[in-house]
């Protein structure tokens, strides 16, 4: 009876009744549980339940009055009676004469119900009300209203949550996806302009960054194909490729640590910096979505990495200087 007294309601705003009745569902699943007949067991308040009892008390009194909440529970009373009643006479077996088509079609109508609810949360846009059909009219009139920023999180979350359940189920996907919506809320409620500047400014630096490779290459290169003949050239011999290698490498690394880590060199030197008035975002968000594009970078780097590995064993003859024509006779 307990489980049956909290319906479902589409509205935003939950009132403190709909949390306490919420509470009284706590004994009854306990008691259930130890005393029900069937060793597979799931209870709880269902929304299918829920959204019965909702549409039923509505044809009478007002969604969120006194009376409804009445007549809510008046309902779930008699409807537990009922279902006692029932449990004692062993009427179980009438359930047999409802057709699976008629159990399926109220099944998926349902959740079609509940769907359609769900969605204008998802893309941040205003719900409609009437039937199934109205409030996806609803949906598809107001979808150029629709919040992207909000869309993002949603579709990250169920990402999360159906990604969490395929490859780690001891994973709770519904709480990873909370928390880290409520992590993404906090970090996209800034201005667009500046997180799109944030990420353009990564974006190129990732060229400074790729230096730091590519000069330790060259002194690797030199000692492991000495022999084979280039266009240029650093001059000095070893003692200046090595000058050169780690004087640039020296200054890449520097030029790459104040690209990502803004301000931390000014601290160091006692230099008038303000970091919020520079970047027009807090520290965490510019560190975050800075350190989130050279985490793809660096992503697409190593699958184009994996990808081409079949390209590099291939082994080609690349002529790299012109080789003098034989002389006539030879």
């Amino acid at each position: 009876m307990t489980a049956i007294s909290r319906p479902s309601r589409s509205r935003p705003a939950v009132s403190t009744r709909w949390l306490t009745i919420g509470l009284f569902v706590l004994p009854a699943l306990v008691l259930y549980a130890a005393f029900g007949s069937s060793r597979h067991l799931v209870v709880g308040p269902m929304s299918a339940t829920a959204a019965l009892s909702a549409s039923t008390v509505a044809q009478f009194v007002a969604p969120g009055s006194g009376a409804f909440v009445a007549m809510t529970a008046a309902l779930a009373i008699a409807t537990g009676a009922v279902a006692l009643i029932a449990g004692l006479a062993r009427l179980g077996f009438l359930a047999n004469f409802i057709s699976e088509p008629v159990l399926k079609g109220f099944i998926v109508g349902l959740a079609l119900t509940i769907i359609i609810g769900q969605v204008p949360k998802l893309f941040g846009i205003e719900g409609g009300e009437g039937d199934f059909f109205e409030k996806l009219w609803d949906v598809v009139s107001n979808l150029g209203d629709t919040d992207w920023r909000t869309l993002a999180v949603g579709l990250l979350s169920l990402a999360v949550v159906l990604g969490l359940r395929r490859f780690a189920a001891v994973v709770p996907g519904s709480l990873v996806a909370v928390a880290l919506g409520v992590a993404a809320v906090k970090l996209l409620s800034s201005s667009q302009a500046d997180t799109f500047t944030v990420v353009l400014y990564m974006a190129i630096s990732t060229t400074l960054v790729s230096y730091i490779l590519i000069f330790p290459a060259l002194i690797k290169l030199r000692y492991s194909h000495a022999t084979v003949p280039r266009v240029f050239s650093v001059p000095g011999g070893k003692g200046g490729l090595w000058a050169i290698g780690l004087l640039c490498t020296a200054w890449t690394l520097m030029g790459s640590w104040v690209a990502i880590f803004p301000d931390t060199l000014e601290y160091v030197f006692g230099a008038d910096y303000n970091f919020v008035d520079s970047w027009g975002v807090s520290r965490l968000r510019f560190e975050v979505f800075t350190l989130g594009t050279l985490a793809v970078v660096i992503a697409f780097a190593l699958v184009g990495y994996l990808a081409g590995r079949s390209v590099r064993e291939q082994v080609v003859d690349v002529p790299l200087a012109a080789t003098p024509a034989p002389a006539a006779g030879d």
